[in-house]
């Protein structure tokens, strides 16, 4: 999948992510401590402002004992995505040292009533920094699920 396409698929889907693309700015996210997000070109930027992993994140609405499928584009080597029900957490999704403009995808099952949508700079040097880029969760029908070779597929509800 690359940006056109992910954009394509994006607009016919209820993406629950405000503003996963990043086209005009980063509205709809968040800096934890010690975090700067920017713009960048069309994707966010989260900076260290300290030596602290520092993450931006948005907080989306969920549904306990639904299942979601969540899609990712991280731009920079080294980044780390969690998805959690807190900022600190990362029961649902905790996927670390991402390649550079590596697609991450997966579904969970919720437990909680929102996710928090964690874009990590998995460093604590000052400065770090990692950009990411078509962020995006979708309510999926359990019962469409199937196993296709390596992963479980569901369609979109």
């Amino acid at each position: 999948m690359n940006n056109k396409s992910y954009r394509r698929w994006d607009s016919v889907r209820g993406n629950l992510v405000v503003n996963g693309d990043f086209d005009t700015d980063i509205s709809g996210w968040l800096e934890g401590a010690d975090c700067t997000a920017t713009w960048d070109a069309g994707t966010i930027k989260v900076t260290n402002d300290s030596t602290v992993n520092s993450v931006g994140y948005q907080e989306v609405t969920t549904e306990v004992g639904e299942y979601y499928e969540y899609v990712i584009l991280n731009i920079t080597n080294g980044g780390r995505i969690t998805i959690g029900a807190s900022i600190s957490a990362s029961e649902y999704v905790n996927r670390i040292s991402l390649g550079a403009l590596e697609w991450v995808h997966g579904t969970y099952l919720s437990v909680a009533t929102s996710a928090f949508m964690n874009l990590h700079t998995n460093s604590s040097n000052l400065g770090a920094f990692r950009e990411y880029d078509c962020v995006s969760l979708r309510r999926i029908s359990a019962e469409s699920f199937r196993y296709y070779g390596d992963r479980w597929q569901g369609l979109i509800r």
